[in-house]
């Protein structure tokens, strides 16, 4: 096991610290036992794990969008507002395909997860656009800050709602956990 130290550290100190960790991450599964709740540090460490193939689903995405948007505009041109729409159902398709396959591994069938997905790709629309309006309308600010800040703000929520709603992993999470719980497995083996 390595432990990295940080600057004018010594073994010692980061041994303890990491020790600290440790104990917290144990107290807090310990409470969420308790309190007949799932196991916090394995649900975080679930959430870390789903959270990089969703990033990277939603940069090709969001690349993937500019682009079509872009050949729509520039090459065929067509207007903005019409080709957005059109890049942004495309785009919602591609990336539904992407989590669902990739990211999530999901074993429900589409028509459950569908209308969720859909329903939280509407809501980051309305996000992207409310956001922009503030930003850039009633703020003056340059539109390519707005544009991070809808990324980062829709990102975040949609991620969070997938989760949750449309592909409920933290069911499937607490479903596998009551599993090695009845089978004696170790909570985090």
């Amino acid at each position: 096991m390595s432990v990295s130290l940080e600057e004018g550290e010594n073994g010692e100190e980061s041994l303890r610290r990491m020790k600290i960790r440790c104990r917290l991450g144990l107290w807090l599964n310990d409470l969420s036992k308790k309190r007949n709740a799932e196991p916090l540090v394995d649900i975080l460490g679930v959430l870390k794990h789903y959270a990089g193939g969703y990033v990277v689903v939603g940069a090709l995405g969001t690349i993937g969008y500019v682009c079509v948007l872009k050949m729509f505009v520039d090459g065929l041109k067509q207007e903005p507002v019409m080709s957005s729409g059109i890049s942004f159902i495309l785009i919602v398709i591609a990336t539904y395909l992407g989590n669902y396959f990739w990211t999530f591994q999901s074993s429900s069938h589409h028509f459950v997860v569908l209308p969720g997905f859909a329903g939280i790709a509407l809501i980051g629309f309305v996000l992207n656009v409310a956001i922009m309006y503030l930003s850039v309308d009633v703020l003056g600010l340059w539109y390519l800050v707005g544009a991070l800040m809808t990324v980062l703000v829709v990102t975040l929520s949609n991620f969070v709602l997938h989760v949750y709603w449309s592909f409920r992993i933290l069911d499937v999470v607490k479903k596998d956990l009551e599993k090695r719980e009845t089978s004696g497995a170790s909570i985090g083996s």
